[in-house]
């Protein structure tokens, strides 16, 4: 009778190592996204230790506050209790370095040098040259990226104020000054004819 105990006795094992390196697995996936991170609200710095817990990814500030982020896919997670996303954006050098809650990045990685994205630069810059508007409020705003050596630019033509862009991969940008994600956006024949604003603020390129 003993023999006829060996195969169901290997199913559990099977079954148990399997689901023991699945859980092993997601925890080291996780690890991309521990470190600490920093937000700056009003004139204050508050910063956030992002660790694994019971293998869920969690977040604790400086002000207290523990929160725990469910993956969803990717580099995307939610905060079930506040039903708001978080994304995990990577620099050029695929490794994480800030945080988007909302398609807002609010928190910046603090134990990586970020500088990366800086300096590394989109292979036609010149595609993204050029104005580009938006109506609000009937009333129409246009921003104009430009390049000054060899650094993109973007300016608020409406009050003059501007930034430089840092590059994240493709056709993904952060503006510096704000730490806001910009998204170009290309037609079929792969020119440029739209800039996503923070995800949310759609701007239609126009001819100078």
């Amino acid at each position: 009778m003993k023999k006829y105990l060996i195969l169901p006795t290997l199913i559990f094992l099977i079954q148990f190592v399997s689901a023991k390196s699945m859980a092993l697995a997601q925890q080291d996936s996780l690890t991309d996204y521990t470190g600490k991170y920093q937000t700056i609200q009003g004139a204050q710095t508050i910063y956030a230790d992002v660790y694994i817990e019971n293998g869920k990814l969690i977040a604790k500030s400086s002000a207290g506050e523990i929160l725990t982020l469910d993956h969803i896919s990717g580099d995307n997670f939610i905060i079930s209790k506040q039903a708001a996303t978080v994304k995990f954006i990577r620099n050029a050098a695929n490794k994480v370095s800030q945080i988007a809650i909302m398609g807002s990045i609010l928190w910046t990685r603090v134990d990586i040098k970020t500088q990366q994205t800086a300096v590394i630069k989109p292979a036609a810059s010149a595609d993204y040259l050029g104005k580009y508007q938006i109506t609000l409020n009937s009333q129409t705003l246009y921003l104009e990226v430009s390049l000054k050596d060899g650094q993109l630019w973007c300016t608020q033509l409406w009050d003059g104020a501007n930034s430089a862009l840092d590059y994240i991969s493709g056709d993904d940008f952060i503006i510096r000054a704000l730490s806001i994600h910009m998204q170009f956006k290309r037609d079929q024949n792969k020119s440029i004819t739209q800039l996503l604003l923070n995800g949310t603020d759609l701007f239609k390129k126009v001819k100078s």
